[in-house]
């Protein structure tokens, strides 16, 4: 039997499946009830009677749990009362009145201990919803673990009772875990739609989905084997404060930087760094106009230099001759002199 087939065939889930199931073909054809209270309702209202008056049927038919079936019942056609009005908004309440008056004539003619009577409920779909979900996995469990049990002879992680109890559990606390990120303070067990009992609440994972152990023949549960689900304050603060021991930002201080590099590297990326100004320096002499207005201006220098040089050569010439001259007015005072 796969894991869908097994699911399917749980109390909670078979008449959450048949509750859903719109199919009411069965029940127009030959039913006075309908045909009589429903004869002038829109076709839409008779659907929803009819459907109503399938699933009521099937409580009064059943060896079933019939005050947790009473509580499905109860709150789908509130489901569908939300659903009717949004369809029907200026003409529900008068529509609406042929499903009460149906629901009226059902519970008239059935025993007492075998009606689903109506009850006033005055919490909001969405709390309803979540309490029903939790309450379903709870039920359907519970009855894994009687399934496991009851076969004392073959008590095993390998008895498929055993194996399904196991997976049905994993599967459903990973889904509930996704579900809820962060449940609200548990202030009131009795006003709280994750408390169905001490058994079955998300503030406690661990109870509510064991991690069996199958040995001796016996069922035991591994003690805080689930992480539990954080309290919303809790995760509020989470998301706002930093989380602890969270390394500071690394600051960057360019004026306090210090080189982890050895010397020997440090050198050679200074003579790589070199040979790049040289390279760089070859190519733009040489393949651009930079280079050629280098060489113009190299040039020009040259030329200037050498006009220098040689005004400077014609002026030491003639000065030279000038002292030539003197030398030589010199140099007969000095023949023509004879000291006394």
């Amino acid at each position: 039997m796969s894991n869908v087939d097994y699911e399917n065939n749980l109390p909670a889930t078979k008449y959450i499946n048949y509750l859903n199931n719109s199919d009411v073909s069965t029940v127009f054809s030959d039913n006075n009830i309908i045909n009589t209270i429903m004869k002038s309702a829109y076709l839409g209202t008779k659907h929803i009677g009819a459907w109503f008056y399938k699933n009521y049927e099937y409580i009064r038919g059943n060896s079933i749990d019939r005050k947790r079936r009473c509580i499905d019942l109860n709150y789908w056609l509130d489901e569908k009362k939300e659903q009717h009005k949004k369809l029907f908004p200026e003409i529900h309440e008068q529509q609406w009145n042929f499903i009460e008056q149906l629901r009226s004539k059902i519970e008239s003619d059935r025993i007492q201990g075998k009606k689903c009577e109506k009850k006033f409920v005055h919490y909001p779909l969405d709390y309803r919803r979540s309490y029903n979900e939790l309450s379903h996995f709870c039920e359907n469990r519970d009855y894994l673990r009687n399934l496991c049990h009851s076969s004392k002879h073959s008590i095993s992680a390998k008895d498929v009772n055993c194996s399904n109890l196991s997976h049905y559990v994993n599967r459903y606390y990973e889904i509930f875990s996704k579900k809820h990120r962060c449940l609200k303070d548990r202030n009131n067990d009795s006003d709280n739609e994750y408390v169905v009992s001490n058994e079955c609440t998300l503030y406690d994972m661990s109870k509510t989905f064991p991690e069996y152990i199958f040995e001796n023949k016996k069922i035991s549960e591994k003690t805080n084997a689930r992480k539990d689900i954080i309290l919303c304050p809790e995760y509020e603060k989470l998301l706002i404060c930093p989380k602890e021991n969270e390394p500071e930002p690394l600051l960057i201080r360019p004026t306090q930087s210090s080189s982890i590099c050895p010397p020997t590297q440090n050198i050679l990326y200074g003579v790589l760094a070199l040979l790049g100004i040289i390279s760089a320096f070859f190519t733009l002499y040489n393949f651009t106009s930079i280079g050629s207005w280098l060489r113009g201006c190299m040039i020009r220098n040259q030329i200037a230099r050498r006009d220098v040089d040689e005004n400077e050569e014609c002026t030491l010439s003639d000065d030279s001759s000038d002292i030539l001259d003197m030398n030589s007015e010199n140099k007969a005072y000095y023949l023509a002199y004879k000291p006394g």
